[in-house]
This record gives C-alpha cells, sequence and structure tokens, in this order.
C-alpha cells in the first residue's frame, strides 16, 4: 500500500523488499546445505560445516538490487534421525542503479529437522524441518523482523541413483505492526548420481534440479525460479557444491549463482585424534 507522502512509500516499499528477500534468502540457505543429506547414513556426533558465496541479480519489474552474500552454516546430528541448524550471512553487499554500496552482516536462521518415517522399501521419507530467522542483519539488509518457517518434505529413491523431493510448507514473516503474514512454499527436485556408484552407494559426482515457488502473501508478490547444481564429493568429508538460479516470474531476481565448500566429520573422532606434546614449562636459574 503506498503512503500518502512519498517517504512513506519509500519506506513502506523498502519493507517489502525486505520481507520478500528474507523469504526468498531462508528458502535459498535450506537449498545450500542440501548437499547434506537429511538423515541418510548420518549417526550422532557427526557435524557439517559449509561456506559458500552467492550472487543474485535484480528482477525485471522489481528495483531490487543486484546483491552478493556469504552464507555459513553448521548442522549437528544428535541421533541418526534429527539434527539442528545454523546458518548466518557473515556478510552481505548490495548496489544499485544511483545508490552507493552497502555492505554488512546479514540475518541468521536457527532450526531443527526430524526424520518422521524413515525410507523403506516402498514408502518415501518424510522430515519435518522448523526454521526461524533471526534478525541479525544491520540495518538495510536485514529483514528486521523475526520470521517462522515450517517444511515438510518428502523424498523418494525412484533408481540407484535417481531420487524425487517434494517441500512443502508455511512461510510466517513478521510484521513490525505486529502478528504474521504466512505465504505457501513448494518445492519439486531431482538428484541423479553420475559415474560409477562407490563401495557404500554414493557417488562421487551428482546433479540436482529443482523448481521453487512462494506463493503471493499479502503485497509480496508470487515467485518461481529454477536452481540447477553440480555436487563433487572429493572424500568423505569433503565437498564441493555449484549451480545457477534462474527466474521465472518478473519478480524474481532475474539468474543467480552460488558456490559452496561443505566439510563433515564427527566430534567423537575429533575427541580421539592425538594431541600435541606440549613442552613443559621452562626453569630459569638466575642465581642469587
Amino acid at each position: 500500500m503506498r503512503g500518502f507522502f512519498g517517504l512513506a512509500g519509500v519506506i513502506a516499499k523498502a519493507n517489502r523488499q525486505q520481507a520478500v528477500v528474507a523469504r526468498r534468502w531462508i528458502v535459498l540457505s535450506l537449498l545450500f546445505t542440501s548437499a547434506v543429506p537429511l538423515a541418510r547414513g548420518q549417526a550422532g556426533g557427526d557435524f557439517a560445516l559449509s561456506y559458500g558465496f552467492n550472487y543474485s541479480s535484480g528482477a525485471r519489474r522489481q528495483n531490487l538490487s543486484e546483491k552478493e552474500t556469504g552464507p555459513g552454516g553448521l548442522k549437528v546430528w544428535f541421533c541418526p534421525r534429527a539434527f539442528v541448524h545454523a546458518r548466518s550471512n557473515t556478510f552481505v553487499s548490495k548496489s544499485g542503479p544511483g545508490s552507493p554500496r552497502n555492505t554488512g552482516l546479514g540475518d541468521s536462521t536457527l532450526g531443527l529437522t526430524v526424520t518422521l518415517v524413515p525410507e523403506k522399501k516402498k514408502l518415501p521419507e518424510i522430515d519435518f524441518d522448523y526454521t526461524a530467522k533471526l534478525p541479525t542483519g544491520v540495518t538495510g539488509l536485514g529483514g528486521g523482523q523475526v520470521d517462522h518457517q515450517i517444511l515438510v518434505s518428502v523424498v523418494k529413491g525412484i533408481t540407484r541413483r535417481t531420487s524425487l523431493e517434494i517441500d512443502a510448507g508455511d512461510y510466517m514473516s513478521g510484521q513490525r505492526t505486529g502478528g504474521v503474514k504466512h505465504g505457501a512454499l513448494l518445492t519439486l527436485s531431482a538428484e541423479t548420481g553420475l559415474g560409477k556408484p562407490e563401495e557404500n552407494g554414493s557417488f562421487r559426482w551428482k546433479t540436482s534440479s529443482e523448481i521453487d515457488g512462494a506463493a503471493a502473501s499479502g503485497t509480496d508478490p508470487s515467485e518461481v525460479y529454477e536452481v540447477s547444481s553440480v555436487t563433487l564429493k572429493f572424500s568423505k568429508s569433503l565437498s564441493l557444491v555449484s549451480g545457477a538460479r534462474v527466474g521465472i516470474t518478473p519478480f524474481t531476481p532475474k539468474f543467480g549463482a552460488f558456490v559452496g565448500i561443505t566439510l563433515k566429520g564427527n566430534f567423537s573422532a575429533l575427541r580421539s585424534l592425538p594431541r600435541p606434546q606440549l613442552p613443559g614449562p621452562r626453569l630459569y636459574n638466575y642465581g642469587r
């Protein structure tokens, strides 16, 4: 809704854009960490540490700035079927026509993912995720409010190397005037392993393609975009993911690209590593 005065209109437009960007970022942050399976082959004490770089262009019909972000994240499994995850945009840098570049700390997320039903021969895996977005970003680079998101994921292996996934949920944007604004989310994705499988059945190379959609909510427009990525596993603990995002609807960024690295391990294994022997204190005899 436009304000009666020019300044009020600018502020209202900025608030709408921040809400759209916040909704988009929390979905993409979950996408970025999807290189690590939700609950397949994990054990209590496992962790996954990731860091990357994202680029997003402006939209065709909305005055959104080009933006670069540096998302970092951590997942920790406290049992094979549940893990907590935390992410933060360690930096956000954006610029637009006629405005100086603004760079600083971005928003953060904290959430929990639980496997409700593990995948069986004829049954898919069903997961539930709750994520909260925390307004840790500096003024102009964050949403300014606490948002909530719930997602239900259904995953099923079709062949030895191909799996399909459907995610559906609700994004609840916090409002400055109180209350929340709801927006439906839907994702359809397929993941395919390339080359010869390893002894444990995993693949060194994987490709992923998905369609993401967010329904219109109040003054926030609907969004649909396609994301394709390639993941290369260097070892059991180290992998690299890179991909591109193409906007389909007119209010979605036209193009985006991302790259990230993930390090996996287990806290028990870290504790069992040999500790370096530190030299004892030196004794000096200064005499009397």
